[in-house]
């Protein structure tokens, strides 16, 4: 009786044996079906595979992205080119913002839409010319030419100055100069640009500009 017992477990021993080494086998097949399966549905890059199933929604590309930066950057509310604009942007881009924003030139004037004007005007007083301000390969101010902003935007020069300065560079509080405000701001160039303020009949002008070279730090 005992000898059979013996064999019976035995024989159940080995049973058990296969048993582990027949699931063993059956778990790395499935494991390396599924790695399989993963590499060619789901790590295959997108527009390789027809299964991948990507989101409906398009995602904005990095230039759209880029420009809807410089939009906030560039333009205020009312479409008004903003300090930023003026003092950190070459000319090419400045002219075509301008263009994007229906501003429109004209002779003697500047650039004119509805009732703001903006015009740029060099050391000696002179109406920069639209085809010159164009080619200028670095910011507008580091020629030495001073813009001028009117706007019926803005009523007061605390607003304007909110609006069109320091929601898109960096300044401190105004103070009085003249008939009107003035201040120091910088913007990602960290060159200090003049900017003074006025109300005005036509509602508020700004005038940005580089620092005098005494005054630079």
């Amino acid at each position: 009786m005992s000898e059979t017992n013996d064999d019976r477990g035995h024989e159940n021993a080995r049973r058990l044996n296969v048993l582990r080494i027949v699931y063993g086998l059956f778990g790395i097949v499935l494991c390396v079906l599924g790695l399989l399966y993963y590499r060619s549905v789901i790590g295959t890059p997108v527009g390789h595979n027809s299964r991948i199933i990507t989101s409906t929604k398009p995602k904005a590309a990095p230039a759209q992205k880029k420009a809807k930066l410089w939009d906030q950057l560039t333009v205020d509310e009312y479409d008004n080119p903003t300090a930023y604009a003026l003092a950190e942007l070459d000319g090419k881009e400045l002219a075509w913002r301008l263009t994007q924003q229906e501003f429109v030139w004209a002779k003697g004037v500047g650039w004119v839409r509805d009732e703001t004007t903006l015009a740029a005007f060099d050391a000696q007083g002179d109406l920069v010319q639209r085809d010159v301000i164009s080619k200028l390969e670095q910011s507008c101010l580091d020629a030495g030419n001073e813009f001028v902003l009117t706007t019926s935007d803005y009523t007061d020069v605390e607003s304007a100055y909110q609006a069109l300065v320091l929601d898109s560079m960096v300044g401190e509080e105004l103070v009085p100069a003249g008939q009107g405000f003035e201040g120091t701001v910088f913007g990602p160039s960290m060159h200090d640009r003049r900017i003074y303020l006025e109300e005005s009949g036509e509602g508020v002008t700004m005038r940005v500009s580089s620092l005098p070279s005494n005054e630079r730090s």
